[in-house]
């Protein structure tokens, strides 16, 4: 606070006044005459030290009163205002568990589009109504290689003639080859990179697709195969994916059972399922469900409510 917006008043009496003004009578000698002559004259009138001296133990009088006037009622300080801010506790052992995987898991998991659904699925704003061809998928290996559910780009495949339903069949898919889908991978440095994807493979019964994206080997990292045999319900799992078009999204849950027999969307029988009450939504399918461990146990593919 500025000293001259407090105005605070010391006793001042007619003696002081008189000193004051002898005070002021020598500074003005000095302005007008030589240096040598002025120190003289203030050595040979100690009364007029005297005065100075007065006059200088009255400003710090002045000053400590200024110290010492009540601030107005109800100002405050930044720091009166400030609510205090609790420490940063250290994450449990579970917490650290978790996003270590999910740190070394995320870069292997990409968002997948359908081609012909090209136009709202590069939208930079995910939209509440995404429809499915908007989905995950994961790195399999460092050849470019990436699996995610063939009903992701059930629209694409059509458009080459393969067939819309899961009827089995010998014959390869008429897509093979074909630019069917784009994948979006985060890459190592944290940029993004959106790949061409091709159809190698296809396995309409079992909602399963392969693509080949022309990705640089050090920008790929594949997730750690593990098996779902030795899954047990109970187990902690976690998913991740692009629901509604949030990519690398991660939830968690418990193995909740076992060997369910799943109904595709392409109207197939899958059997063998893992329950999970990890949350699930469009735009997870294809992504990985992993354990405790990173390990890659299941794909997200259908969901019940």
């Amino acid at each position: 606070m500025a000293l001259a917006s407090t105005k605070c008043h010391a006793p001042f009496s007619s003696t002081q006044r008189r000193a004051s003004s002898t005070t002021a009578h020598i500074h003005r000698s000095y302005s007008r005459q030589s240096h040598t002559r002025d120190v003289k004259l203030l050595a040979l009138t100690p009364a007029a030290e005297g005065c100075e001296r007065r006059t200088l133990l009255l400003g710090a009088a002045a000053l400590a009163a200024v110290g010492a006037c009540p601030q107005p009622s109800g100002a405050l300080t930044l720091e009166e205002v400030t609510p205090s801010i609790a420490p940063v506790g250290p994450l449990t052992d579970r917490e650290t568990a978790i996003i270590n995987i999910f740190e070394n898991s995320s870069l292997a998991v990409g968002n997948v589009f359908d081609v012909t659904l090209l136009g709202r699925a590069t939208s930079t704003i995910p939209e509440a109504d995404v429809p499915e061809g908007n989905g995950s998928g994961i790195v399999w290996d460092a050849d470019g290689h990436v699996v995610t559910n063939y009903h992701v780009l059930q629209s694409a495949l059509a458009k080459f003639g393969a067939p819309a339903s899961a009827a089995v069949s010998s014959a390869p898919s008429p897509a093979i080859g074909k630019r069917v889908g784009l994948v979006t991978l985060q890459l190592p440095d944290g940029g993004q990179q959106t790949y061409d994807a091709v159809l190698v493979g296809a396995d309409r019964a079992r909602d399963l697709a392969v693509l080949k994206i022309p990705a640089a080997r050090d920008a790929l990292k594949p997730l750690q195969l593990g098996s779902s045999a030795g899954v047990r319900v109970g187990q902690l799992c976690l998913a991740i994916g692009s629901p509604f078009g949030f990519d690398r999204t991660l939830t968690t849950g418990v193995v909740s059972g076992l060997n369910r027999d799943i109904r595709s969307q392409l109207g197939s029988t899958i059997p063998g399922g893992i329950q999970t009450d990890a949350a699930i939504n469009p735009g997870n399918s294809g992504g990985p469900l992993l354990d405790s461990a990173g390990r890659l146990i299941g794909l997200n593919t259908a969901i019940f409510t």
